[in-house]
């Protein structure tokens, strides 16, 4: 039986297959030969930090270098977390209703979205500066 596959009795979570899930569609729209498709992913990985050295046009040129543990680690720190092991843990404590929010984001949001510990510093942001505002677990996320 292989490593990553979890036997019945230890099964993954719900909630963090989904996010591993979001992290391959992720993953295939970075590779993808359509800017439209890829660019908004890969500004996001420049934008964030996950990869460095590369201009866009350097990055979408060299697409096949991006891993799905970059894909997994810009939706951590989107999510308002240090690394991928850190919110994996906290993924495990989470149901999957919770993160529809993701789905969303990596249907409609091509760039950066603003996180806030709160879902109410996110309204506050929200309704200050507009977005539309999203509840993630105990997090909030505005989406321009």
């Amino acid at each position: 039986m292989s490593k990553h596959r979890p036997s019945p009795g230890n099964a993954r979570p719900a909630s963090v297959t989904r996010m591993l899930y979001l992290g391959k569609r992720l993953h295939r729209a970075a590779r993808s030969g359509s800017p439209a498709e890829s660019l908004p992913v890969l500004r996001r990985l420049l934008k964030s930090g996950v990869v460095r050295g590369h201009s866009l046009s350097s990055l979408f040129a060299q697409r096949a270098i991006i891993q799905r543990k970059h894909l997994l680690q810009l939706l951590a720190l989107e999510a308002g977390h240090g690394d991928w092991p850190g919110f994996r843990r906290t993924l495990a404590g989470l149901p999957p209703d919770q993160l529809e929010a993701f789905d969303l984001i990596v249907r409609e949001a091509g760039y950066p979205n603003h996180w806030f510990a709160t879902y109410e510093e996110a309204e506050h942001f929200a309704h200050t500066r507009g977005g539309r505002c999203l509840r993630v677990g105990g997090q909030g996320v505005v989406i321009p």
